[in-house]
């Protein structure tokens, strides 16, 4: 529509933002979330307690964390490699 706004670029700029900006520590929170849910069974020792995590749990963590940091590692290699 106008010669100095492209609207295709504008779309990409907002795209990115979402994402990076809502979805990705969204996804982290949720790992987070994971990762400190327990099945509510502790076992007393003497330096304390222990939660015990399901592994369900924690495999939910592990795909979390590793969507973000995979996509914090693809966004550095656009940046060298996009300059």
């Amino acid at each position: 529509m106008s010669d100095y706004i492209d609207l295709a670029v504008v779309g990409k700029v907002i795209a990115a933002g979402l994402l990076f900006g809502a979805v990705l520590p969204l996804v982290f929170a949720t790992g987070l979330r994971a990762l400190s849910a327990d099945t509510g069974d502790t076992a007393s020792y003497r330096s304390g307690f222990q939660v015990t995590r399901s592994p369900a749990a924690l495999g939910l963590a592990a795909v979390c964390f590793a969507v973000v940091a995979a996509s914090v590692g693809f966004g550095i290699y656009l940046i060298m490699h996009k300059s």
